[in-house]
């Protein structure tokens, strides 16, 4: 963090280990911070979007997966986010429209 401040991937994976460790509100403005540095910053918005989901606010933590999918599309860590987040809710119908592809599922072995 000394030789690179102004990093915001740095800042965001500072956010998880923060998030890791119950000092929320400090993750928060770690996560801020790196979206404010780089807006393209996919894990800064997935951080952010655990945190949200964690207290509770689930329309905001939405917005902020839909603008990392938006950011990058194709990035497994965003489709497994997004995928989990609304498979436990069962709310397909949200995370469907936005979806570029077949979302990832278990290991499954094709039919023979």
């Amino acid at each position: 963090m000394a030789t690179l401040p102004n990093s915001a991937a740095l800042l965001a994976a500072k956010g998880d280990v923060q998030f890791r460790r119950a000092e929320m509100s400090d993750a928060e403005v770690s996560y801020l911070t790196a979206k404010k540095l780089d807006p393209k910053e996919v894990h800064a918005y997935l951080g952010l979007a655990r945190l949200y989901s964690t207290y509770s606010m689930y329309r905001i933590a939405y917005g902020e997966l839909q603008i990392a999918h938006q950011i990058a599309p194709g990035d497994l860590d965003v489709q497994r986010r997004g995928c989990a987040r609304f498979r436990e809710k069962n709310n397909w119908r949200y995370w469907k429209p936005i979806s570029p592809a077949p979302i990832p599922t278990t290991n499954r072995r094709p039919n023979s």
